[in-house]
């Protein structure tokens, strides 16, 4: 697969560019809401990759994040469902203000729902590490974004068998800034040795994609905000 590497590319520093002109999706009748779906990091941000494999190899969980955000949105086309990719850019680290602005500041004719696309880690980074399993993160005292996360955190976990590490609350600024019910999915660790090899795998992120595609469906259905 071309996103492992044994060198990673964090001396790539892209030129900074401008903010992206925000230009709203045309509206499907087979969609209830706009899904804004959040790619998280990039290249070029510190740490967020696994240790290395015996052959050299690590998984930047950049490329992780967008694997699976490109073949959700794939998904979602296919189903008639809006969307919005929030990062298209493949280098830069777009600012978690940035990504906020784009994502209130998106005209839309529905409600908007953000998901931000992770992979989790633990330890120092070098090692190996027992953790694992998935979860799924929303603001504190948002009802919305608990009924979703809930319905996320089951299709995730029915499509992959990892570990359930259940819903959580969080103050994360994606979380916290967005004018929409949003939420955070937690994949896997990328620093588990076995979830790691899950998640790099082409089986790994169709099947996490796909999870994402069935809780968007299922929250279409029962129309929840």
């Amino acid at each position: 697969m071309d996103w492992l590497f044994g060198m990673t590319d964090t001396n790539n520093k892209s030129a900074p560019q401008d903010p992206l002109e925000i230009t709203p999706p045309t509206p499907t009748r087979a969609s209830n809401y706009l899904w804004i779906i959040d790619n998280g990091h990039a290249s070029s941000t510190p740490g967020k990759r696994s240790p290395f494999f015996s052959d050299g190899t690590q998984l930047l969980e950049y490329h992780f994040n967008r694997e699976v955000a490109q073949k959700l949105c794939a998904d979602l086309h296919a189903e008639g469902i809006d969307y919005h990719l929030l990062v298209p850019e493949d280098h830069q680290d777009i600012s978690l203000g940035e990504r906020c602005r784009r994502a209130n500041n998106l005209p839309s004719t529905k409600k908007k729902i953000l998901v931000s696309i992770h992979g989790n880690a633990a330890g120092d980074g070098v090692s190996w590490s027992p953790a694992h399993g998935l979860e799924t993160f929303h603001h504190a005292g948002s009802t919305s974004g608990h009924k979703i996360a809930v319905i996320f955190q089951q299709h995730i976990k029915g499509e992959t068998s990892l570990k359930s590490r259940g819903i959580k609350t969080a103050n994360f600024y994606i979380l916290k800034y967005t004018s929409m019910p949003a939420i955070l999915t937690e994949n896997g660790f990328f620093t588990n040795k076995k979830e790691c090899e899950y998640m790099r795998s082409e089986a790994g992120t169709t099947n996490i994609a796909r999870g994402h595609l069935k809780a968007i469906k299922e929250v279409e259905q029962l129309k929840l905000i």
